[in-house]
């Protein structure tokens, strides 16, 4: 179980990535693959959203049985319109 300080850096950690360093996301994905809280999941999702990193997004996503985030997640990626 995660405590409030390893969140706290985790998210520090997340925040400072860039698209330059983005196998830092699947690093962070594969030190907590095996927990089940949802807060750690929830805040990989949204970083992994941050950088458009989808298949990040929907593995998180489905750790957190959030199937309406990932058909959400579906649906933007099918998405054709330059326009957005």
């Amino acid at each position: 179980m995660y405590d409030q300080k390893q969140l706290k850096d985790l998210q520090e950690n997340l925040t400072k990535m860039t698209p330059k360093n983005v196998g830092y996301i699947n690093k962070a994905f594969e030190e907590i693959k095996n927990t089940s809280q949802a807060k750690v999941w929830q805040i990989l999702t949204e970083h992994a959203l941050e950088q458009l990193d989808f298949e990040t997004s929907e593995k998180a996503l489905i750790k957190q049985k959030n199937y309406s985030g990932l058909h959400m997640i579906k649906r933007v990626q099918i998405i054709d319109d330059s326009n957005i």
